[in-house]
């Protein structure tokens, strides 16, 4: 046989033999996902502040997100003169320079959603009401994933990608809303650490209709003691 195709059918019977002797189920992998990311002590958490610098061409501003649980967002922005979109709870809210507050849009909190996952990821809270498959091995960019269809509770897909050594979440593909068209968004999760326990990617590359914008996290603090007052309407 030539020495070219031996190899190459070594190398195939080798990967296949490798997945299916440790007969992996999604069961398995979505439980190290949960374990390694440390779902338990999310779950425990009730506020946190991120400091991000966010590139996208040759822009580069920095920006202050804090979250508070069950469902409060602010997020600070300090390119142009600055602009403060806050969600109090009820409804968004959103404040560019010296201009007055004026009620936010779909968009907006969609990038609240964005902000959100990058640290709680997609599967965070939809664990228990989705339905997750197994699809296959996948690689990029060097590495081996585990490749998993989830379908959430309002029949909405994603594909998750992750990885088979640390079991990261390192790509999520799926479709958002977008000025009224739901459209393909993808995100690469990527520089994690573990910070109080809990693994944190410090880059995050977020691609929408072809525009990639780069997050890089500089620094996290959890469970600040923030309340309400904190997500008020700007002024």
């Amino acid at each position: 046989m030539n020495k070219f195709l031996l190899s190459l059918f070594l190398i195939c019977f080798v990967s296949n033999y490798a997945w299916s002797a440790e007969k992996v189920t999604v069961e398995q992998v979505m439980e190290r996902f949960v374990k390694a990311k440390n779902f338990d002590k999310l779950a425990g958490l009730k506020d946190f502040h991120a400091k991000l610098e966010q590139v996208s061409g040759e822009r580069k501003s920095k920006m202050d997100y804090y979250f508070m649980k069950e469902y409060y967002h602010r997020l600070n922005s300090y390119e142009r003169g600055g602009m403060h979109m806050v969600y109090d709870g009820v409804k968004s809210w959103l404040k560019i320079a010296v201009a007055p507050a004026a009620p936010g849009n779909p968009d907006i909190e969609s990038q609240f959603d964005m902000m959100y996952e990058f640290f709680f990821t997609h599967v965070y809270g939809n664990l228990e009401t989705s339905h997750f498959e197994l699809a296959q091995l996948s690689t990029f960019g060097g590495e081996t994933f585990f490749q998993i269809s989830m379908k959430d509770k309002d029949g909405v897909y994603s594909d998750l990608y992750i990885d088979t050594v640390n079991y990261d979440l390192r790509r999520v593909v799926k479709l958002v809303e977008h000025q009224g068209q739901s459209i393909p968004f993808e995100m690469y999760l990527d520089d994690y650490e573990v910070v109080d326990d809990i693994r944190i990617p410090f880059k995050v590359v977020a691609t929408l209709i072809n525009e990639p914008v780069t997050y890089e996290l500089v620094e996290i603090k959890f469970d600040l003691g923030m309340n309400k007052y904190d997500f008020r309407r700007p002024q």
